[in-house]
């Protein structure tokens, strides 16, 4: 159930990082978010369960 949440958060957070490139333009703004976010779900998706 986690990793269904955590799926669901990563394509929330593409989706809106390629929106706010398509339709505002390049920035890192975006991207930094992606990443970061990329990274947060990446720990959480690894970390072993209890």
């Amino acid at each position: 159930m986690n990793r269904l949440v955590l799926g669901i958060v990563f394509l929330i957070i593409a989706m809106v990082s390629i929106a706010e490139i398509i339709f505002e333009g390049f920035s890192w703004k975006p991207v930094v978010i992606f990443v970061i976010g990329l990274f947060l779900i990446m720990f959480l998706w690894k970390r072993p369960d209890k």
